[in-house]
């Protein structure tokens, strides 16, 4: 069908299209997430591969990415994992200083065996953990495009396999990486309450 249209208008069809487009989202055992066990859960591990890229081509001239971002990601996951997944969680500046009156050093990057401590101290019944991937500013010739890539995963504490996984890709053109975060977060945990049901 656009082999019988003009190249540009063509072209800027692709663009609209593209430009519609919302976050692509991936959801392993989803219909868990209506049976998770009642109780409390809290966002005890952000981590990012953010590495800055830049590459030789001429037209593509590099990559940016926010300050603090595994920070800002657990404040917006924790954020709408309650208000859009329906979970009661507990925020992270209320994790931090329970933590500490525990006697606990908080951190984003726990290991196994804190994980499971942090979440005995909290009182919860599962805990969310992010792998961001990608969180940034791109850009291409004259274009600007905000992307985020990341992997929540829900575990009871003293598990090894997560209860679901949720994977999820987006971007957009005149957006910040926070509101395209925002966006993303948002669409996954509408998919994951619907999931299951009719």
């Amino acid at each position: 069908m656009l082999r019988n249209l003009p190249l540009a208008v063509a072209l800027a069809l692709m663009l609209a299209a593209g430009c519609r487009s919302g976050p692509k989202i991936a959801i392993e055992q989803g219909e868990v997430f209506q049976k998770m066990p009642p109780g409390k859960t809290a966002v005890l591990e952000v981590t990012a591969r953010l590495a800055v890229e830049v590459r030789g081509h001429k037209y593509v001239w590099g990559a940016a990415q926010p300050p603090s971002a595994e920070v800002m990601f657990a404040e917006l996951l924790a954020s709408f994992a309650q208000t859009d997944g329906g979970l009661d969680v507990i925020p992270p500046h209320e994790v931090k200083s329970r933590l500490q009156a525990a006697g606990l050093q908080p951190t984003l990057e726990p290991s196994k065996e804190q994980m499971d401590q942090f979440a005995r101290a909290l009182g919860c019944s599962t805990y969310l953990s992010a792998q961001i991937e990608r969180w940034g500013l791109h850009y291409f010739l004259w274009t600007e495009k905000a992307r985020a890539e990341f992997v929540v995963r829900c575990y009871v504490p003293g598990e090894s396999e997560p209860l679901w996984t949720v994977r999820v890709q987006h971007e957009a053109k005149l957006k910040s990486c926070r509101e395209v975060a925002i966006e993303a977060l948002q669409e996954a945990f509408r998919q994951l309450a619907r999931k299951g049901n009719p």
